[in-house]
């Protein structure tokens, strides 16, 4: 509008590999490229992702963890990747898409908490992985919002990788929005703990379970490390297609 021109450079080296002999195509990802390209010049579909630091997170820019689905964020999603120290602000920032907060290994303070309660309350978006049997200090939030994380170890003997209870192979998942895409097809989670709906505060909250174990596992709350006894349930263990990811949906202020 206005006149105004953007400009973009793509390289042809960077759309595909080929043999400069024969040309044989071996590779094409021009896709990819392009789309981020066309997103760069519109401008208006970037979003921003803020994770939190400080709290032994597992971090995007981790290359050995997170490398390539970062990467294909940024250049399929349009996504940008931000740190947000929680302790240096009173507010999450207004360009937030989302909070993103994986695997913290620390307890976070009550200042923080407030932070992402207040960020919660004016509409905003949380997707938060637990590590199991770690306290993170955040139950207690997520339990205002009908999710509540086990202190637990998910376990299978059948639906799992081999030579291993609690590298679950997931299956089971329900249909919804945020995972519309995983319907037949299996992904591993190497360590879960339960997270169930609870009952929720208000009509109006919508609480779906997103992914659930195998039938036969089982939520193991003793120890599982050297020397402790073979492992099974016990009498107040549940067992069955226990939920491992939960969506809560809250509708927003007007």
């Amino acid at each position: 509008g206005g006149g105004r021109v953007n400009k973009r450079i793509i390289e042809i080296q960077q759309l595909y590999d080929a043999n400069a002999a024969t040309g044989e195509l071996t590779s094409f990802r021009g896709e990819p490229f392009l789309v981020s390209a066309l997103r760069e010049l519109g401008g208006s579909t970037k979003r921003i992702i803020y994770e939190t630091d400080g709290h032994q997170e597992m971090m995007t820019a981790d290359v050995r963890q997170l490398g390539i689905l970062a990467n294909f964020l940024k250049v399929n999603e349009g996504v940008e990747f931000r740190h947000l120290a929680l302790g240096d602000y009173t507010q999450v920032p207004l360009d937030a898409d989302l909070v993103l907060i994986l695997g913290p290994g620390q307890t976070f303070l009550q200042q923080e908490v407030d932070v992402l309660k207040e960020y919660l309350e004016r509409g905003g978006r949380l997707l938060y992985a637990a590590r199991p049997r770690v306290k993170s200090g955040l139950e207690g939030l997520l339990e205002s919002y009908g999710a509540k994380i086990g202190d637990n170890l998910v376990c299978d003997r059948r639906q799992s990788v081999p030579g291993s209870l609690t590298g679950l192979m997931i299956r089971d998942f329900n249909v919804h929005e945020i995972n519309r895409n995983m319907a037949n097809v299996q992904i591993v989670m190497p360590e879960s703990c339960t997270v169930d709906p609870i009952e929720r505060k208000d009509p109006k909250w919508k609480i779906t379970p997103l992914a659930m174990s195998g039938t036969a596992a089982w939520e193991e709350k003793g120890d599982l490390g050297p020397g402790a006894k073979s492992p099974g349930p016990d009498g107040d263990e549940r067992v069955g297609n226990l939920k491992l990811i939960v969506a809560v949906e809250k509708p927003a202020p007007k």
